[in-house]
């Protein structure tokens, strides 16, 4: 197949040199701090990547808002179904979001039986 686009191998190759590390902003914390938070993500979800990516979430957000990272694992552990945390969590994600691109919850919607039959078919 022929195209009249660039390649996109120089070119990605040139804008990640160029953009590596420009938004890379350090935080100061502990490592305390991180294996907690990380070690509670990780019996939640039995997930090390998760448990990192939650973890490296709420440090960011934390930082950003100048919480502190223990009160918020100590709010976490008030949650005791699964399905508080979510909730918790998704207000933590969102207090800095505009109302536009707020994560949203679950509504399941009705649906025709014909149409779910003709989706699933």
């Amino acid at each position: 197949m022929t195209t009249t686009l660039p390649s996109l191998a120089k070119e990605t190759l040139a804008l990640r040199t160029l953009f590596n590390g420009t938004f890379f902003q350090s935080m100061p914390v502990s490592e305390d701090v991180y294996g907690a938070i990380n070690a509670f993500f990780l019996e939640r979800t039995g997930l090390q990547e998760a448990a990192d990516a939650l973890t490296e979430n709420v440090l960011t957000i934390a930082y950003a808002k100048n919480y502190n990272p223990i009160d918020i694992l100590k709010e976490f552990d008030k949650a005791a179904v699964d399905s508080d945390l979510k909730k918790i969590l998704l207000a933590l994600f969102n207090s800095g979001r505009f109302s536009t691109s707020k994560l949203g919850y679950g509504k399941g919607q009705q649906t025709n039986k014909w149409v779910d039959r003709n989706i699933i078919a």
